[in-house]
């Protein structure tokens, strides 16, 4: 794809236990946060809301495109 496209960017998801619990962020490519979800109880909550987050992120991507 063109420059500065999800293909080459390649950002990921990572979900992480913080001082006050499950949190997830979308990183870019180079490292940097790039959106970032509010504290969880559980691991698999912080999960879930990451994958809503990469399926609304998809379909917007694609509805644009």
């Amino acid at each position: 794809g063109p420059a500065g496209s999800c293909d080459q960017v390649k950002p990921r998801f990572d979900v992480y236990q913080a001082a006050d619990g499950w949190r997830w962020r979308l990183l870019a490519g180079n490292n940097k946060v790039i959106a970032s979800g509010e504290a969880h109880t559980r691991e698999r909550d912080a999960r879930r809301a990451a994958a809503n987050v990469s399926k609304t992120c998809r379909a917007i991507y694609h509805d644009k495109a």
